[in-house]
């Protein structure tokens, strides 16, 4: 036999037992698996851990949507008085003649036929007069805030407040803002006008936040500036 046969053969032969029976090894320990107390134990653990998490993040997450609920509707708010301020500014914002008498704003004056509505009058023409003429067939320009009172599911069940322009008989109407219940206008003086507008949030809010999310805006105005 060669040399690298005899040491083959004598390591089989150490393999082997006295009595010539090839036996597997048995020195590895048996594996320990967890007993029904420290399964009892873990799962305890677990659902301790699982409801003391969701209350925490129920306790963090309500502050947060309140507070991005604000936001939104004093972002309203801030729509709703820059759009009125611009048109009350003295003249139309987007007359686009350069004019000092074209588009100068004339006069403003409650109307109440289906809720307060609120008309404001420029003046318009190739020769303004300085007259204000509501009523079509008129030159001048005139601008109306009304509250829409419908709601729906496209909406989010909010109403918002409206603007539309009158320029020769035809109408276009923007949405100004959101989440505006009423206005309400009454003359303060024989010169002024006093406009209210109320908004309340009507988006998502958690529970337990307390009372809705509401404010409340007032301007006053002259009726002929």
């Amino acid at each position: 036999m060669t040399h690298a046969s005899l040491a083959i053969h004598d390591l089989r032969c150490r393999r082997r037992s006295p009595d010539g029976v090839r036996r597997r090894s048995t020195s590895r320990g048996m594996r320990r698996g967890f007993t029904l107390i420290e399964v009892m134990l873990a799962s305890g653990l677990t659902v301790f851990l699982a409801i003391v998490l969701s209350t925490a993040w129920v306790a963090l997450s309500r502050p947060t949507a309140e507070l991005i609920a604000w936001s939104q509707l004093f972002q309203e708010v801030d729509m709703a008085v820059a759009s009125l301020a611009r048109d009350l500014g003295g003249s139309l914002p987007d007359n686009g003649l350069g004019g000092k008498t074209q588009g100068r704003l004339l006069a403003c004056k409650r109307v109440s036929d289906s809720g307060d509505h609120l008309w404001l009058c420029y003046d318009g023409g190739t020769s303004p007069d300085g007259v204000a003429v509501w009523s079509s067939p008129t030159d001048d320009t005139t601008v109306e805030y009304y509250v829409d009172p419908t709601t729906d599911s496209t909406s989010n069940r909010y109403q918002r407040l409206l603007r539309v322009k009158h320029v020769g008989g035809v109408a276009t109407t923007f949405t100004v803002a959101r989440y505006v219940t009423s206005m309400n206008i009454t003359e303060s003086s024989s010169s002024t006008l006093r406009i209210e507008l109320n908004f309340q949030f009507n988006g998502f809010i958690p529970k337990g936040s307390g009372t809705p999310l509401s404010r409340q805006c007032i301007l006053i105005v002259k009726k002929t500036p």
